[in-house]
């Protein structure tokens, strides 16, 4: 019995302290604090469960309604866990705020600059400690949405439900779709905070190009294992366990083997392609050079925050991201490896896009190989284009240079 569950109990360091802090918490306020556990703190600690589980539930049926998924109903429970672990630190990082900013204005003399003392303090320490750790947490750590279409209900295609197992230990959940008399076959990546059929219509058109398919959840994402996102740093060895699903257990040779990836996924396919896997082409879409670059995207896109703070709460955020991977995420950037891709390289980007911006690709495409092709679609967006002529043209021609 204990087989099967150790092998979906694959924690990183993050994931595992989130498990425990609840745990050592109660452990902590029933061995040296019992005096304070009253029916008020009962009920006071009922009531935040339920605020908190209300919550969770808007926000996944909020994410499934925009993204066209479903809600994953032990999902909800792990990230209402996840969610009261989080609050724990929020209520002590608001505690020890709350100390600091009081010690410091009582040495103010003058009691009409005490509390503008007070105020000062605590803005600082929310504005560059707890605000840059909000944005990090929730960045690596999104809500699992599962899928509400699969290949056959939307375009009648035949399909096997496909479990990967990574080289860390992971389990994954994917699709492949067979094509009959076809002996090429791609792997496609999706983008972050999707899943699977989200990208139904890559499935559409790679079928169309006489391709079998196999798409997948990357990690912490979808119906697949783990709840932390690394841009691409540790998804690499999800790309790698499609590209052996189909090379080992398929039989496809390696040179019928195309990987594909939109945005994120496109990320992870490139820090693949430079661990090991053997794709004999590869297609990128909307693709981020650099890490830096996604975290002033985000930034950028919290109107609150004044320009002149961005860049120091970026520089934060991306601390604390570093601390809960326990690696630098600028490692994860694809611009630092792209010029060690020698295989054929397809990277299209829209002009449009507002999300990552289509200097990101011009960036790619800048280093090293000519192997790369760079196809910049004039009134394309952030993965948007799929459907256009032109678009379906362009791979085609790459994939029968």
């Amino acid at each position: 019995m204990l087989g099967p569950i150790k092998n979906h109990l694959v924690l990183s360091s993050s994931e595992l302290f989130y498990l425990l802090l609840p745990i050592v918490s109660a452990a902590y306020l029933f061995l040296f604090r019992r005096n304070t556990i009253d029916k008020d703190f009962i009920k006071n600690i009922l009531i935040r469960i339920t605020t908190y589980f209300i919550f969770v539930i808007f926000i996944h049926i909020y994410l499934s309604s925009i993204m066209q998924g479903k809600v994953i109903w032990k999902e909800v429970i792990v990230y209402l866990y996840f969610f009261s672990s989080v609050s724990i630190i929020l209520f002590l990082m608001r505690a020890s705020f709350k100390k600091i900013a009081e010690s410091i204005s009582k040495k103010i003399i003058d009691l009409r600059f005490q509390k503008i003392v007070y105020l000062t303090v605590a803005a600082f320490l929310w504005t560059f400690i707890l605000l840059p750790y909000i944005l990090a947490t929730f960045t690596i750590h999104r809500p699992k949405i599962g899928d509400k279409y699969d290949p056959e209900t939307l375009f009648m295609f035949k399909y096997e439900k496909v479990s990967l197992k990574t080289q860390d230990g992971l389990h994954l959940k994917g699709w492949f779709i067979p094509k009959k008399n076809s002996n090429k076959a791609v792997v496609i990546g999706h983008g972050l905070g999707a899943n699977k059929s989200n990208f139904l219509s890559l499935v559409e058109l790679w079928e169309a190009l006489n391709y079998n398919v196999l798409i997948f959840d990357f990690r912490g994402h979808g119906e697949s294992g783990g709840h932390t996102i690394s841009f691409g740093y540790k998804e690499k060895y999800d790309i790698r366990s499609a590209f052996d699903y189909l090379n080992k257990e398929k039989k496809f040779l390696a040179e019928n083997i195309v990987g594909y990836g939109v945005s994120f996924g496109g990320a992870s396919l490139i820090q693949a392609v430079n661990d090991g896997a053997g794709f004999d082409k590869m297609i990128t879409d909307s693709s981020f050079a650099s890490i830096d670059t996604m975290a002033d995207k985000v930034v950028e896109r919290m109107g609150f925050v004044p320009v002149f703070l961005r860049e120091s709460i970026k520089d934060l955020g991306l601390a604390y991201v570093n601390l809960e991977l326990g690696f630098n995420i600028d490692n994860s950037s694809p611009i630092r490896i792209s010029d060690k891709i020698k295989i054929p390289w397809l990277i299209i980007h829209g002009k449009k896009d507002v999300l990552i911006p289509s200097q990101e690709a011009i960036s790619l495409y800048g280093q090293g190989s000519a192997n790369k092709q760079l196809y910049l679609v004039d009134k394309g967006e952030h993965y948007t284009t799929i459907d256009d002529v032109q678009y379906i043209y362009q791979i085609r021609k790459f994939l029968n240079q």
